[in-house]
């Protein structure tokens, strides 16, 4: 009787611990097959900036595909041209955050192109941005879902067109750095909706870094110990700009910013707006 009351106690510990630290129960997927990949010779802890892509074939349309994603540093993730979400909040490697989305409504017959670019901002990150090396994971929770995991038949694509700036102040900074981009290198194609990639001669397949483990497997491949982000993602809503107070363009209509302007090359425009709120 004594023995039989101790293994229930211990097994009541473990499921306890396992809700708190936020571990799944039997899901029957106790090992990820999704694999951490980056580009090969990418820089691992320097600052670079990646895209990723894959296409993935449908037969209908799903109502429900579930994927887990996440990155070091920070992801942008796109479903047919359309922002999905981004991530993944902050934390250690032994609690390192994956997101969750349902992009079943954003999928439809036929090719579908996932995608996402990934930064590693190396020395320049914020001081609260904790790092192993450069690196996407995507994970399809279901059967399905399962053709859209990360792995080596993914695309990647090291992007010039972008460099880090640390802002030069008077004190201390503890944020992430600013970017500067460079239209004329940058391909504005990665993340589109078309399966033709915008410079094709770039692109190669990725190279894997072991699979994504949940904390507490044991021999982990890598220094990520997953576990779910239990925050909703932040919303994403649009807002008007507001109204232009000063503006050195002579081209600007009466409509902006509702109405477009197109500005001459190499010329310099600046544009003051009110949104008419205090934050």
């Amino acid at each position: 009787m004594m023995k039989l009351l101790f293994r229930l106690m211990a097994l009541g510990g473990a499921m306890a611990c396992a809700a708190i630290c936020g571990v799944a129960q039997d899901s029957g997927d106790k090992h990820w097959k999704a694999q951490w990949i980056t580009a090969p010779g990418a820089a691992e802890r320097d600052c670079v900036v990646l895209h990723f892509r894959k296409v993935v074939e449908l037969g209908t349309a799903p109502t429900r595909f579930l994927v887990d994603v996440s990155a070091d540093n920070q992801f942008i993730l796109y479903v047919n041209g359309r922002e999905a979400g981004r991530g993944p909040s902050r934390s250690d490697l032994g609690h390192w955050r994956y997101e969750t989305y349902d992009i079943g409504p954003m999928l439809h017959v036929g090719k579908n192109i996932l995608a996402a670019t990934v930064w590693h901002f190396g020395t320049h990150a914020a001081i609260a941005q904790m790092s192993e090396r450069t690196g996407f994971l995507l994970h399809g929770e279901g059967e399905a879902e399962s053709a859209a995991d990360t792995n080596a038949s993914w695309d990647v694509e090291a992007e010039s067109g972008i460099t880090t700036l640390r802002p030069k102040v008077n004190g201390y900074f503890a944020a992430e750095p600013g970017q500067r981009v460079d239209g004329a290198r940058f391909d504005w194609y990665a993340v589109g909706e078309s399966t033709n990639a915008g410079h094709q001669s770039l692109w190669t397949k990725a190279v894997t870094l072991g699979r994504g483990a949940l904390r507490y497997e044991q021999d982990a491949p890598n220094n990520w110990q997953l576990v779910a982000d239990p925050l909703p993602a932040m919303e994403m809503t649009e807002v008007p700009a507001g109204r232009v107070v000063r503006t050195s363009c002579t081209m600007l209509s009466r409509g902006f910013p509702r109405e477009e302007i197109s500005l001459p090359a190499h010329s310099t425009c600046s544009i003051l707006l009110d949104n008419g709120e205090e934050n």
